[in-house]
């Protein structure tokens, strides 16, 4: 293995390694069948696995220098929130694919509730 590459993830047959890997196949027993140590099996699965899944997580989160948010309102309203002052994406007035759309509901009101009474002085005792 080349120091920084990963001789696993350069591999054209990467993603069988992987899925073989995931389906509980034992690293000694596809060592033996793929040609690769069952260390570098191993330090593949544990650092370069771990890695990519950080990566794929962090893709998925909400970034406010490139993604706007929109309130959306029960009547069908759509209202962009104000974005930071160092916005690198392009303003729209309708959501992207990739914006933040956050639906605003509001709960019916039950008429036949009490009030809430005023809690007791301690003069009152």
């Amino acid at each position: 293995m080349t120091k920084g590459v990963c001789s696993v993830c350069s591999s054209p047959v990467r993603e069988q390694l992987e899925r073989a890997i995931d389906a509980g196949q034992p690293l000694r027993q596809l060592a033996a069948t793929s040609g690769y140590s069952r260390a570098s099996l191993s330090r593949h699965n544990r650092r370069c696995r771990n890695r990519q899944a950080i990566e794929t997580h962090r893709r998925g989160k909400f970034d406010p220098l490139r993604q706007l948010v929109f309130s959306k309102f029960p009547d069908g309203s759509l209202i962009r929130l104000k974005p930071p002052f160092n916005f690198l994406g392009e303003l729209r007035d309708e959501p992207g694919p990739n914006d933040v759309v956050v639906q605003i509901e509001f709960e019916q009101q039950n008429a036949r509730t009490a009030p809430i009474a005023d809690p007791p002085t301690a003069d009152a005792a």
